[in-house]
């Protein structure tokens, strides 16, 4: 496993998407994940994205990517447009995405790691799973079922290399000294000139 990130790699992000309004479950998550997915590739198909961790909770959604913001500016922004434009038309109009979605840059490789934990147990610590590689709106779920995600998935962390490790690490509960590193570091957002 990787312990730094190298000087000329772009480092991940932590990007997350809030509904305006609503609470999706059933058929209706399954299909904003079936979409997700399919604009996820659509975008790194044309540019130079590298997704490395997704999960679509009932309300946001987390993903962790790299991508050079600082050239596009208003990248996300346009992904989240195509995304309530495909919602529309596929669930409802009362749902949507706000057109400002967080971004947080990952600084170091500690807060990769705390962030990766972060990012998976969401469906553990509400309650819909008991581990998190059994949540199926997870690209873990994914990875360990070595089934086709909708998108590709980088990790050039090489993170995931010792899948049981990795299980345990993501599995066991937090300390709340590790999550308050990384909760930290979320109330620094990214500024964009």
């Amino acid at each position: 496993m990787r312990i730094k990130f190298n000087l000329n790699e772009t480092l991940p992000l932590h990007v997350t998407g809030k509904l305006v309004s609503g609470y999706l479950d059933g058929k209706e998550k399954l299909l904003l994940w079936n979409m997700l997915c399919d604009e996820i590739n659509g975008l790194q198909r044309g540019y130079r994205l590298l997704t490395h961790a997704l999960v679509l909770m009932g309300n946001h959604y987390h993903w962790v990517c790299s991508y050079d913001v600082q050239k596009d500016p208003y990248f996300f922004q346009f992904f989240e447009e195509m995304l309530n434009m495909a919602m529309a038309g596929a669930i409802s109009r009362k749902y949507r995405f706000t057109t400002l979605p967080k971004i947080n840059p990952v600084r170091n490789f500690p807060q990769y790691k705390t962030l990766y934990r972060y990012v998976y147990r969401n469906p553990i610590d509400a309650g819909f799973v008991s581990k998190a590689h059994y949540y199926p709106y997870s690209s873990l779920f994914y990875l360990v079922k070595n089934k086709k995600l909708g998108f590709e998935l980088r990790d050039n962390m090489n993170f995931i290399t010792d899948p049981f490790n990795t299980l345990m690490y993501v599995n066991e509960a937090c300390d709340g000294e590790t999550t308050n590193l990384y909760l930290e570091s979320e109330n620094e957002p990214m500024v964009i000139d």
